[in-house]
C-alpha cells in the first residue's frame, strides 16, 4: 500500500506515544478561486480542507489547531475528532466558525495561502503548505499527491485535475508550456523594429494574432520568423504543445503603441469595427473613431505628443466581439449588467515617463456607470476583476505607493460623463471635481477611494482621459480595515437600473435597518433623554458614552459629520439626495458597516461630478427622501440626528475647525489641493480635445482652462 509521509511532521496530536510514526497530513484543499465541488449543510459550496491519517492507528484531533497565518497558529481549534487508521477528514474553510459541523473561521485563498495544522500547544506545526502554489485553474484543486515507497522529499504539492475529498488524490494536472517571451516589451515607439518571440518549452509552437482575439491552436498564425512592426501594434501570444501533453501557455499580450499614429488617427474604423454613428436613441450604441487634427483645436503635433507622454498608459485588449458584438458585446451592450455581462481582457500598465514599473495581466472587464450606460454616451467607464478564471486572482501592484494596499480584487477606471465633452457635450468639464471630492475627504483624515489619472487604448485605438479608482466593498474593507470580506456589509444606492434605492452588494441590510430605525426613533422622540440615550446606543455606548457589550456599533459619527461637511461644501447635486429627483430618491453614496459590530458605517463620496457648479447651490436640506427605508441614505440620518444636542454640537466644531484657519476645508487648503490635481492633468487634456471635443465648438484646452 501506499503510506504518506508529507514535508515537516511527525507528531502525534493525541501526544501519546504508540511505538510508530503518527503522520497526520493536509492532503488536499479547494478554495474558492480554484473551484466548489462539496455543498456544505446551508446548501453553499465553501473552501475545504482534506486532512489524512497515515498511521496504523487511531489518532485524535481533539485541541489542535487549523490556521492560514503564520502569525496566528492557534487560530481554529478542533473539537473532540479522531481520525481512524488511513481515514480522512473534511473540514469546511467557510469562515463560519462552527464544530458540530466543521466549520473553520477563515477562508482560503489559492492565490498563495499559507495552510498549516498546529498540535495542541498552539505553537507546534505538525504540517504545513506554503505558497507560492501551482498555478490552478476553475474547477481544479492543489493537493499531495502519493508515490510508491514515498519518503519525505517525494509528497509533492500538485494541481489535481479531479478532486477527490476523503479519497486518495488522483488524476494529477502536467504542467504548462512556458510562456512566450517577447524581444521588445510593450510601451512606446518612435521607430519600426523586428519582433521575435520564444518559449523555454523545447518544441513548443507559439501562436500569434494582432486582431485582438486570444490565440488558440485553431486562430491566428504560427510564429516561425520575425514579426515586423511599423505601426501601433497589439500582439498577443500563446505556446502549445504539439503533442497535447502540456497545458497551452497563458496568452501574453504586448500593445506598441506609436504616439505619432495615434494623434492622426482617422474617424474610419479597423477592420472588424462598428461603423462610425451618431446613435439616434439610448438603445442604440454611438461610435466615435478619429482625432480632430491639430489645427481644430489650436494645437499643435508637438503639443500633442507631449500630452501622449504625460501620463500613464493602460490598455485594455479583448476580441472585437466580445467588445461589439450586437447580441453579446458589453460595449454594444452597456445597459446590460452583472457577471453574465463581464468578458476575458488583458490589461496593461505602461507609464512612458518611467516612473513606474508598470504590469499585465488576464482579467474580466464590464462596463460601469448609471445613466451613463445609454447608448448615446460613445466613450463608456469600466471596471476590471481579478479571478482565477482568467489569471491570478488579485492584481498585486501598489498604485499608489504607500498610501494604498498592493493588491486589489477588482479596480475602476472611471471617466468624465456628465460634465464631459464627449456625451453631455458642454462646457463644464473639468475632469477634477470627483477627484477633488476624494482627495478632500483624505484630508479630512477619513478613508476615501484613491486615484490614478491615465490615457486608455481600446485594442489599439486611443478612447480619452480616464482615472483608475478603487471600489468601496468587501475585499477593499478587509484591505485597510482588517478582517475578512466576510465581516463587512456594503450598502450603497443601486442607480437607474434598481430604481435609485438601497441594496447590499456585499453582507446584507440588517444593521443598516437597524441604523436607520434607531435614527428616526431619535427624531421622533419628545424626550431630550430618550434621545441621548439613542444616541449613545447607535455608537454602541451606554447613555453615559462608555462601551455597552450588548450594543453593536452602528455609526462611525465623526465620518458621517465629515461626510456631510463636504457635501455641503461642494453642493453636490446628484447624491446622496439628487436635485433632480426633486428630493425624493437617492443616489451616488457607498458605505460600508462592519458586520461584528466593532466599527460603525463609513461612507465614501462617489461620483461627485455634479458639484461645484456654483456658490449659490444649498444642498443642506431637510429632504424627503429616507422617510422609507428603500430610499435611506446619509443624509437621512444626519437629518434625524440634528435632533440631538449633542450631535448639533460635534457637527458644528468639526466645520468651525475644517473651514477655518488653514483647516482641510479652508481656501488655501482647497486651492492647493485643486493645484496638485490641476498640474498633474493639464499637460495631458490637449489629447482629449483631439479625441471627444468634436461635438463642441470643437471644445478646446482653452475651454478647460475657463472652466478649471
Amino acid at each position: 500500500m501506499l503510506r504518506w509521509i508529507g514535508w515537516t511532521l511527525l507528531l502525534a496530536c493525541s501526544g501519546s506515544s504508540t511505538g510508530q510514526e503518527n503522520a497526520v497530513f493536509l492532503t488536499e484543499f479547494a478554495s474558492s478561486k480554484t473551484g466548489h465541488v462539496l455543498e456544505d449543510e446551508d446548501g453553499d459550496r465553501p473552501d475545504w480542507i482534506e486532512i489524512f491519517n497515515a498511521s496504523e492507528r487511531a489518532v485524535s484531533l481533539e485541541g489542535c489547531y487549523l490556521t492560514d497565518d503564520p502569525s496566528e497558529l492557534a487560530k481554529w481549534q478542533f473539537p473532540d475528532v479522531s481520525l481512524a487508521a488511513h481515514e480522512y477528514l473534511v473540514v469546511y474553510a467557510s469562515g463560519k466558525d462552527r464544530r458540530e459541523k466543521l466549520h473553520t473561521n477563515f477562508k482560503l485563498d489559492a492565490d498563495g495561502e499559507y495552510l498549516a495544522l498546529v498540535a495542541r500547544d498552539g505553537k507546534k506545526v505538525i504540517h504545513a503548505l506554503k505558497p507560492p502554489f501551482p498555478e490552478v485553474r476553475g474547477g481544479k484543486t492543489l493537493g499531495l499527491l502519493p508515490r510508491e515507497e514515498l519518503s519525505l522529499e517525494t509528497a509533492d504539492l500538485k494541481a489535481l485535475d479531479t478532486a477527490t475529498p476523503g479519497k486518495v488524490n488522483r488524476g494529477v494536472i502536467l504542467g504548462a508550456v512556458a510562456a512566450p517571451q517577447f524581444s521588445a516589451h510593450r510601451g512606446y515607439y518612435e521607430e519600426s523594429f523586428a519582433l521575435t518571440l520564444r518559449s523555454s518549452t523545447p518544441g513548443a509552437v507559439i501562436r500569434v494574432t494582432r486582431d485582438g482575439s486570444s490565440p488558440s491552436v485553431e486562430t491566428g498564425t504560427s510564429f516561425t520568423r520575425p514579426i515586423s512592426i511599423e505601426g501601433t501594434s497589439i500582439i498577443r501570444a500563446a505556446a502549445f504543445d504539439p503533442e497535447g501533453v502540456l497545458r497551452p501557455s497563458e496568452v501574453i499580450t504586448h500593445s506598441f503603441i506609436f504616439p505619432r499614429d495615434v494623434i492622426h488617427q482617422g474617424p474610419t474604423p479597423p477592420e472588424g469595427w462598428p461603423p462610425a454613428r451618431d446613435a439616434p436613441s439610448r438603445r442604440e450604441q454611438d461610435y466615435v473613431y478619429g482625432m480632430l487634427s491639430p489645427e481644430e483645436i489650436e494645437s499643435t503635433d508637438e503639443e500633442l505628443l507631449r500630452a501622449m507622454q504625460a501620463l500613464p498608459v493602460i490598455s485594455l485588449v479583448a476580441d472585437l466581439d466580445d467588445w461589439f458584438h450586437e447580441d453579446t458585446g458589453i460595449y454594444h451592450n452597456a445597459g446590460k449588467r452583472g457577471r453574465a455581462w463581464e468578458r476575458p481582457v488583458s490589461v496593461e500598465w505602461m507609464d512612458p515617463r518611467g516612473r513606474e514599473p508598470g504590469f499585465h495581466i488576464n482579467a474580466g472587464v464590464r462596463i460601469r456607470g448609471g445613466g451613463s450606460r445609454r447608448g448615446e454616451n460613445p466613450k463608456h467607464a469600466f471596471r476590471l476583476y481579478f479571478r482565477r478564471d482568467y489569471g491570478p486572482s488579485k492584481l498585486r501592484y501598489r498604485f499608489f505607493q504607500d498610501d494604498g494596499v498592493d493588491a486589489y480584487d477588482d479596480l475602476c477606471l472611471r471617466t468624465a460623463q456628465n460634465n464631459a465633452w464627449s456625451f453631455k457635450h458642454n462646457e463644464h468639464y473639468t475632469f477634477l471635481r470627483d477627484v477633488f471630492v476624494r482627495d478632500c475627504q483624505r484630508d479630512l483624515g477619513q478613508p476615501y477611494t484613491r486615484s490614478h489619472y491615465c490615457h486608455l487604448f481600446l485594442n489599439g485605438l486611443y478612447w480619452g482621459l480616464y482615472q483608475t479608482q478603487e471600489h468601496s466593498e468587501a475585499s477593499y474593507a478587509a484591505a485597510y480595515f482588517g478582517g475578512s470580506p466576510s465581516d463587512y456589509d456594503v450598502v450603497k444606492a443601486a442607480g437607474f437600473s434598481g430604481g435609485n434605492r438601497i441594496e447590499a452588494t456585499d453582507g446584507d441590510l440588517e444593521m443598516w435597518t437597524q441604523l436607520w430605525s434607531l435614527a428616526n426613533a431619535i427624531a421622533s422622540s419628545g424626550d431630550a433623554s430618550e434621545r441621548q440615550t439613542l444616541y449613545q446606543r447607535i455608537q454602541g455606548c451606554r447613555p453615559d458614552g462608555a462601551d455597552h457589550p450588548d450594543y453593536p456599533r452602528l455609526l462611525d459619527v465623526d465620518n458621517l459629520i465629515d461626510y456631510m461637511i463636504l457635501n455641503f461644501y461642494v453642493g453636490n447635486l446628484d447624491g446622496p439626495i439628487p436635485e433632480w429627483s426633486r428630493n425624493r430618491v437617492t443616489r451616488n453614496w457607498f458605505s460600508i458597516g462592519d458586520r461584528r459590530g466593532l466599527e460603525g458605517f463609513r461612507f465614501f463620496h462617489h461620483d461627485s461630478e455634479k458639484s461645484m457648479e456654483g456658490v449659490e447651490i444649498d444642498r443642506t436640506g431637510p429632504y424627503v427622501a429616507g422617510s422609507e427605508l428603500g430610499f435611506s441614505n446619509p443624509q437621512w440620518i444626519h437629518q434625524q440626528l440634528t435632533a440631538v444636542d449633542a450631535y448639533r454640537d460635534r457637527f458644528a466644531k468639526r466645520a468651525h475647525g475644517v473651514l477655518r484657519n488653514g483647516g482641510p476645508l479652508s481656501v488655501e487648503a482647497s486651492k492647493a489641493r485643486l493645484a496638485v490635481r490641476i498640474e498633474e492633468l493639464a499637460p495631458a487634456v490637449v489629447a482629449e480635445s483631439a479625441r471627444w471635443g468634436r461635438k463642441g465648438p470643437p471644445y478646446k484646452k482653452s475651454h478647460w482652462e475657463l472652466a478649471v
